[in-house]
Formats: C-alpha cells, sequence, structure tokens
C-alpha cells in the first residue's frame, strides 16, 4: 500500500490516506486540497479534518500530485488554489474532469 501525509501533519492524524494496490481493497473516497503553499495547505487541512468524517482527507502541493491521487482512488471533493505553478487550479480541474467526471 501507498501511503500519502500532508505536510506538518502528526503521524496519528486523519491526513494518512492508505490507496489500495488491488480492486479488491476498499478505502474510502477522498477529499483533496491542493496548494502550493505549505502554510496555506496546512491550515486548510487542519479546518477540514474534522469535518470529513466519512472521507480520507489528502493535501498535496502540486496539480500533478492530485492527478496521480485521482489514478488510485476515488475522490468526491477537490479543493484547489488557483495560481500555482506549473500547473494552475484551471488546468487540473480540466485534466481531472477527463480522468474522473
Amino acid at each position: 500500500m501507498l501511503e500519502l501525509q500532508t505536510p506538518g501533519a502528526a503521524p496519528d492524524d486523519r491526513s494518512l490516506l492508505l490507496v489500495p494496490q488491488t480492486a479488491h481493497d476498499t478505502h474510502p473516497p477522498a477529499i483533496v486540497v491542493v496548494d502550493d503553499e505549505p502554510d496555506v495547505l496546512t491550515i486548510l487541512h487542519r479546518l477540514l479534518r474534522d469535518l470529513a468524517h466519512d472521507h480520507a482527507l489528502v493535501a498535496v502541493s502540486t496539480g500533478q500530485a492530485a492527478l496521480e491521487l485521482l489514478a488510485f482512488c476515488p475522490v468526491s471533493l477537490l479543493i484547489t488554489d488557483y495560481n500555482m505553478l506549473g500547473m494552475d487550479g484551471l488546468q487540473l480541474i480540466t485534466a481531472a474532469k477527463k480522468t474522473s467526471p
């Protein structure tokens, strides 16, 4: 299994997402937060973690990392920054809709 953890999160935090390696593994759908500023990402994660009871909460710093996550598990909600280096928020949303409408 692949483990992803948000920056600055404690090991016992609910921010860990276990991504299945086989089709037989099941995990809750994810809420993904994308922002290239670590402080903003940490704040958003802390605000949302208590609200995401039936979802895994994952924070990533690039659009590419978010797209890679979409390939491994279902994502119910994608929250993204608009201004990011490499891939902006609109490009990320467009790419995400192609792979996970």
